[in-house]
């Protein structure tokens, strides 16, 4: 309650007023991230000034409200700051980002600030974690090339990326189809074809190789990039994998006679030879006998 006394020359009046005395929150007055660009998954050391009338109870960065965690700072007397760290989350978006900041005084007086120093959230490309190769869905270290035809074996590439990812491209050269050496083709996480399970971060894809192929280690080149555009660098596209000569398919069959029909030739020749030469000899001594 408060009283107030008005006079004039010819009176007085007296009255009494009620003013509301509300808690304010405590003032954030210094705030200081380090470092203060960042990718997401990387740790931030946080320093915090606050005052407040009845003393500062509590500050805590709270991301709560982008898919990350309350974070408490502890006071340190000797500089007379809230200091701590915390992890920048995988669903905080890139660009510009405040860090809203949850405090409170002894009187129970609080609030979230979010306004004053912000981050920077860099946007960085997808990561490819896996590049295998399967034929008949059994992973193999090294493609053979086939003596004649073509043998279809499967690329699949593992990719990650938490803002998702919006496209998936491989450049294998000599193994694409004929005139396409030099086109970026599509890796598939649809589900469909040769692409075991949809939107499981597996892509996909077919390729034949043909017999004109030569041995050797290959080169070929993948690239992603996520909802932001956000593409591989360069220098990360660059994989490679060996091509041998077919091993061939354990001795037998009609593959194995083709194979090996100089060689049979040959042992045939030379056993109608050796039985030639037997003969020969079983006639000229019954011959000598008579």
């Amino acid at each position: 309650n408060v009283s107030v006394k008005m006079d004039d020359l010819w009176t007085d009046v007296d009255t009494s007023v009620e003013l509301e005395v509300s808690n304010a929150a405590p003032r954030v007055t210094s705030r200081v991230f380090t470092p203060n660009i960042v990718y997401r998954g990387d740790t931030v050391q946080v320093s915090i000034k606050a005052e407040d009338g009845h003393g500062v109870e509590s500050v805590a960065i709270d991301l709560l409200s982008a898919g990350g965690e309350l974070t408490p700072l502890a006071f340190q007397a000797d500089i007379d700051r809230w200091v701590g760290e915390f992890t920048v989350p995988d669903s905080l978006s890139p660009g510009q980002r405040s860090i809203p900041l949850q405090v409170t005084d002894s009187a129970g007086g609080g609030a979230l600030v979010t306004d004053g120093a912000s981050l920077i959230v860099l946007n960085e490309a997808p990561s490819i974690t896996n590049v295998s190769f399967t034929e008949s869905g059994e992973w193999v270290s090294a493609l053979e090339i086939p003596k004649e035809g073509t043998t279809k074996y499967v690329i699949e590439v593992s990719i990650e990326d938490p803002d998702g990812v919006s496209s998936a491209q491989v450049k294998i050269g000599r193994l694409a189809p004929i005139g396409k050496s030099e086109t970026w083709l599509t890796l598939s996480d649809n589900g469909q074809g040769v692409d075991k399970e949809a939107n499981d971060g597996i892509f996909s894809l077919e390729i034949e190789l043909r017999s004109t192929l030569t041995v050797g280690d290959m080169n070929y080149l993948i690239r992603t990039a996520d909802v932001y555009q956000s593409m591989t660098p360069d220098n990360e596209q660059i994989h490679s994998i060996e091509l041998i000569e077919e091993t061939g398919g354990g001795g037998s069959g009609s593959n194995w006679i083709s194979e090996h029909a100089t060689s049979i030739v040959l042992v045939a020749l030379l056993i109608l030879l050796a039985v030639g030469a037997t003969a020969l000899v079983v006639t000229m001594r019954n011959s000598d006998f008579e």
